[in-house]
């Protein structure tokens, strides 16, 4: 990884002082080395555009948009926050005091419930993850400022649109961690504030549960950890950021309205996944206790599927859509708010 980052290294800077056969060659060695490398491919195709070779360089750009893609998938991210959360106490902070962000692991607030701790636990995973995602990017980040300074012209706006595109993913980052921490905790203080578990709050225990084992091997002495462990939230979070309906564009992205539709295929999906390879897990996670079984005559599957039909009856659409729109509007809000000052543009 140390021998990737050298070569990237030395052909950004080759780059950006116009050796652009040079660059070429550090790209190309970075790429042999790990061959989805979308950012080795995007600036090696820069570096040919500026010899003209534009056919090749189109190529460059095609193959990053696919691995860009197939980083963003479900299992690369699980992969890449595994990678972070494994150092993440060499980061620094980075984020302003006003954040009112979780520093260490022991100001987790584990007097006030086990969904509460795994809201804070969550959320100061992210905060870490962006953290440490800022400090190893520095180095890069002050070579475009100092270039920068000294450019004019299209040279200028060329630099300033890699500049920009470098820091994409810090940016998506930042989202990542304003939305689970706003979601988690607006989950935490429903479920605290339920005296009892009707379909919503159910769901919203079971996303918290599903989400922090999801992420961390660590067991709660009140919940039991499941065979299935799926991260929620970022399968919802794939549905609004991904698809071809009822999309509003907002900040620097385009979100998709939550709608019932949405909300029913997370649920079914999680419930069929846990029914057929934790049933355990699907009776304690999901199950509704009527006062009254009028179907107790039925056999097992009828039941079953009588209980599901309760669950959706009961279901609080409404309540859940406010949610998930809230912490949407502040994570694109937030997002936006670090995406300006951490360009740090407007000097220039």
């Amino acid at each position: 990884m140390k021998q990737i980052n050298s070569f990237k290294k030395d052909g950004i800077q080759k780059l950006l002082s116009g050796e652009y056969e040079s660059a070429i060659t550090s790209f190309t060695k970075a790429i042999e080395i790990n061959p989805s490398d979308f950012e080795a491919y995007w600036k090696r195709g820069v570096a040919k555009s500026r010899l003209e070779k534009y056919e090749s360089a189109n190529d460059d750009f095609v193959k990053s948009n696919h691995y860009r893609e197939k980083f963003n998938e479900v299992e690369d991210l699980k992969k890449k926050q595994a990678g972070l959360i494994a150092q993440w106490k060499k980061g620094k902070g980075h984020l302003d005091d006003e954040e009112d962000q979780i520093n260490n692991a022991d100001e987790v607030r584990c007097s006030e419930g086990d969904y509460v701790f795994m809201a804070d636990r969550i959320s100061l995973m992210f905060t870490n993850i962006l953290n440490l995602a800022l400090e190893k990017s520095q180095d890069e980040k002050n070579l475009y400022l100092k270039l920068l300074k000294n450019k004019d012209g299209k040279d200028k706006e060329s630099l300033e649109g890699e500049y920009i595109e470098s820091r994409r993913n810090i940016s998506n980052l930042a989202f990542l961690r304003y939305f689970y921490r706003d979601f988690c905790n607006s989950l935490a203080n429903l479920i605290k504030s339920s005296s009892y578990d009707y379909a919503l709050i159910i769901f919203c225990k079971r996303i918290l549960i599903s989400t922090y084992y999801f992420n961390f091997d660590s067991k709660l002495d009140s919940i039991e950890i499941p065979s299935v462990k799926s991260d929620l939230i970022l399968k919802l979070q794939d549905s609004l950021l991904k698809g071809d309906n009822n999309w509003v564009k907002s900040g620097l992205r385009n979100v998709r309205v939550c709608n019932n539709e949405i909300i029913n295929e997370l649920i079914k999906n999680d419930m069929d996944e846990l029914e057929k390879n934790d049933p355990d897990a699907y009776l304690n996670q999901y199950e509704i206790k009527p006062s009254i079984d009028p179907f107790a005559s039925l056999s097992e599957n009828d039941f079953k599927f009588w209980k599901r039909e309760h669950f959706f009856n009961n279901f609080d659409y409404e309540k859940f859509k406010l949610i998930v729109h809230s912490s949407l509007d502040y994570a694109v809000d937030k997002e936006f708010s670090f995406w300006v000052k951490d360009i740090a543009l407007m000097d220039f």
